[in-house]
């Protein structure tokens, strides 16, 4: 299917440094590797992240989003996450819709992020952070510990050179945001009240 395929060709060009990293879902899995036009202090773990994030767009509908000409990522927290953002996302576009990369932003003004990348590790700035972007339409995601258990859509998940992702359906659910069956397909859909579903 073509939306699979879309994740498979993650970060992959010619005369790169392989990593790899899994995504569990489905026992399936994906080679990533280090795109070779990204500086090299950029740590390949930080070039997948962002490729993610870019992804995961693909699979979301936003409340409110139609006749709008961008998609904005805002991103909180992580300079080299930002960076190598807005080098994924140059020159591309998603459904006609051109792709924006705003660095730290105003929390006040985070509402009008559609996707909003938060670093940390559930500390109190975090807390803040989702409440601004409560009820606003915003996808929001992060690699701290317990983020979607804590509120947050969907968390990043770090185990030794395994890359997934969990997806809070509690959270996505009551803002409004849409998020593909074929995404949920490979997440691991977690609760806020800390219960996980199965994978599907």
């Amino acid at each position: 299917m073509r939306i699979m395929r879309q994740f498979r060709k993650l970060a992959t060009v010619p005369d790169a440094v392989p990593l790899t990293m899994v995504v569990l879902g489905l026992g399936w899995t994906m080679t990533f590797v280090a795109v070779a036009a990204e500086p090299h202090d950029v740590p390949i773990e930080i070039q997948v992240k962002a490729a993610f994030i870019y992804n995961f767009a693909k699979f979301v509908e936003w409340p409110g989003n139609a006749g709008v000409s961008a998609i904005t990522f805002c991103v909180f927290g992580d300079e080299l996450l930002a960076g190598a953002l807005e080098r994924t996302v140059t020159g591309k576009t998603i459904e006609g819709h051109i792709l924006v990369v705003n660095r730290n932003p105003d929390p006040s003004n985070a509402a009008h992020c559609d996707v909003a990348f938060i670093g940390g590790n559930g500390t109190k700035g975090t807390d803040d952070l989702l409440q601004a972007v409560a009820r606003a339409g915003v996808l929001t995601v992060g690699d701290g510990e317990r983020f979607a258990q804590g509120g947050g859509m969907i968390q990043l998940i770090r185990q030794d050179n395994k890359l997934r992702f969990a997806v809070n359906v509690d959270s996505v659910g009551r803002y409004g945001v849409r998020v593909s069956s074929k995404l949920l397909q490979l997440a691991e859909v977690v609760h806020e009240s800390g219960r996980k579903g199965r994978q599907r």
